[in-house]
């Protein structure tokens, strides 16, 4: 089974992931796992 990088990871997929997270924390996780670099 391939491993899925973080950067493709949905916000629902943390969220199931990390239900214990809040919005904010997921937020930013998922902005600091590289959005940024699906831009460039």
């Amino acid at each position: 089974m391939p491993r899925t990088p973080l950067r493709t990871v949905s916000l629902d997929g943390l969220l199931a992931l990390n239900p214990h997270l809040s919005l904010a924390d997921i937020l930013a996780l998922w902005h600091w796992s590289g959005p940024s670099a699906r831009l460039h």
